[in-house]
């Protein structure tokens, strides 16, 4: 309903087609005692960058609201990662307006365009800490207006990065950003990276490799981004590619010791346990390893990745399988941290103490570990690594 802007939907009889009742938005909102569609559609009425930071904000400490009326994790991570999506999505629509406002008859026609989300946004899994790393893509020009065309672009990607900034989100994770020239590029100049880097040797060209299958667009023309999804399915399945990703997410020592023991470490004055670098980063590489193994690029959402391979015949599908519930425990963690945070107007941080935990929790937070650590195994021998 958030996505669709849907505020009612007619409920009829299995059988007969019959109706039995409407239900709308705010039915939801009494028995959730909160509205996300009303959320999304103060979003849309957002007309300036200062009110949508506001929104942001007050949207983040209403969210933990669902999530203490035990809302999934991974309902919960589609609800947040819906409402990241479309104020993004205003941003950008408010500072291409400005910008071509600006530009006049100069500036390239409309809907030649798209601005890519990688990371966590790019697998549709973004948290209340959100990261910029993103990009831009837009139509070769014609000839002669390469220069103008580039300028265009360069403004149209500061000024949304400095919007994004301004609305909370931290540096980009990744170092990538469409404040960069590198990353906002015409599409045969990202068809050829991609290429390049689906095929490079170095490290550079790895790190690279591994943004390539986290990507999509957010707003704009998605013809482009298909034409790059389309030069990485050609380069596959890439059994040396697979394996350099698959080390990414065996090197983590996983903040467990033999003793069954946590291995906490301090950022930023914060003792804990950093929930995303340590435990849930390598879920994700060890989960788009599988996934591009097996062939799977259909979707980079990890959840999906994983759930194909468990579903699928392949020597790693039991590792897949028990990899799901250890992923929606630690993410219900860094969920639940965050959203705490919100609440009280806390810094967000991914620092998890366990000595907040219950017992049963620590004990839930240990047999997950476990569980990443048998994969991890089972990975290692797979890719002989």
């Amino acid at each position: 309903m958030m996505r669709y802007r849907i505020r009612r939907v007619i409920v009829v009889d299995p059988e007969t087609g019959t109706l039995r009742g409407l239900l709308t938005s705010e039915d939801i909102s009494q028995y959730r005692g909160l509205d996300p569609v009303a959320t999304t559609e103060r979003i849309e009425r957002g007309r300036s960058i200062a009110e949508l930071a506001a929104l942001r904000s007050d949207s983040n400490r209403r969210l933990y609201r669902l999530y203490h009326q035990g809302v999934h994790s991974e309902d919960l991570l589609d609800v947040v990662s819906e409402v990241d999506d479309q104020l993004k999505q205003r941003v950008l629509e408010l500072v291409e307006r400005e910008v071509r406002e600006e530009a006049g008859e100069a500036a390239p026609p409309e809907g030649q365009w798209a601005w890519l989300a990688f990371g966590a946004a790019g697998r549709q899994e973004s948290v209340l800490r959100g990261w910029q790393d993103n990009g831009l893509v837009y139509a070769d020009p014609a000839p002669g207006t390469e220069a103008p065309t580039a300028a265009f672009y360069e403004t149209l990607a500061t000024r949304a990065v400095e919007a994004f900034r301004t609305c909370g989100y931290a540096e980009p994770e990744n170092n990538v950003s469409a404040s960069h020239a590198s990353f906002r590029q015409p599409v045969s100049a990202w068809v050829a990276a991609y290429a390049t880097w689906t095929e490079g040797a170095d490290a550079e060209a790895t790190s690279r490799a591994a943004l390539c299958f986290d990507v999509r667009s957010i707003y704009g023309e998605e013809s482009l981004v298909d034409l790059i999804h389309r030069t990485i399915r050609k380069r596959l399945p890439n059994a040396r590619l697979s394996a350099i990703l698959a080390r990414r997410g065996t090197i983590v020592e996983l903040p467990l010791s033999t003793f069954s023991r946590f291995e906490v470490d301090e950022v930023d004055g914060v003792t804990g346990i950093d929930l995303f670098r340590r435990v849930l980063l390598p879920i994700v590489h060890l989960a788009r390893a599988m996934a591009l193994d097996l062939g799977e690029v259909s979707s980079s959402n990890t959840f999906d990745r994983l759930r194909a391979v468990a579903e699928s015949d392949h020597v790693l599908a039991r590792q897949a399988s028990a990899l799901l519930p250890a992923y929606t425990t630690l993410l219900g963690l860094r969920l639940r941290s965050q959203m705490q945070a919100a609440e009280v107007g806390d810094q967000l941080t991914d620092q998890l103490d366990p000595e907040t935990l219950n017992k049963s929790q620590q004990n839930l937070l240990k047999e997950s570990l476990r569980s990443v650590q048998a994969a991890q195994t089972a990975v290692r021998k797979h890719f002989g690594l």
